[in-house]
């Protein structure tokens, strides 16, 4: 029994274009959306900004190993390109999911349900003449609390009460400390 091409499932019909084109460039991006990798500016530099959100005392960024493992720190260069919306929000560039607090202390999740009282994140700028110019993502959870994004030990991405800059010392500010940075070509520009 013969099968119509237009019939095979996806993966099927990548790797049948695998057997036959192994050595050109389209069968690496067709293995890599075999694999279950996003086929995205990785593999194709289009010269687009991305942004990111970075972690500036530790010059890492906030990166998504699996969906249901919590966001960590780690390299930039394998973290997810994210959208800043007009409604705030900060979305994984691609998908629908966003980024949510959930509570004080509690690691901060990706979720497709994006509410203004958990997923709206300002950036909020603070300065004093021991923190010049840093700033950090502020939301509100569902009880009115304002929390900011924050680093557990582990380098779990959290979500705490905000520090007062004026009271904190530089090195307790620190691990609330994020920007959203654009990088486009090698070249980085802070939001």
């Amino acid at each position: 029994m013969e099968l119509p091409l237009h019939l095979l499932p996806l993966s099927l019909l990548c790797l049948l274009v695998l057997v036959l084109q192994h050595h050109t460039s389209t069968a690496v991006l067709l293995l890599s959306d075999v694999q279950g990798k996003p086929r995205g500016e990785d593999q194709l530099d289009l010269g687009r900004p991305r942004k990111r959100i970075l972690h500036p005392s530790s010059g890492l960024c906030v990166l998504r190993k699996h969906l249901n493992e919590p966001l960590e720190l780690g390299p930039c260069e394998k973290s997810d390109a994210w959208n800043y919306t007009p409604q705030k929000f900060l979305q994984v560039q691609g998908t629908y999911f966003c980024l949510q607090a959930v509570g004080q202390g509690k690691p901060v999740k990706l979720s497709i349900i994006c509410n203004p009282s958990d997923s709206s994140w300002q950036v909020v700028v603070s300065s004093s003449s021991s923190n010049p110019k840093k700033t950090h993502l502020a939301t509100k959870l569902t009880d009115g609390t304002t929390v900011c994004l924050d680093i557990d030990s582990d380098n779990t991405i959290i979500s705490n009460p905000c520090k007062d800059v004026q009271c904190a010392q530089a090195s307790d500010f620190d691990s609330q400390w994020f920007s959203i940075v654009s990088n486009q070509r090698g070249s980085v520009q802070i939001e």
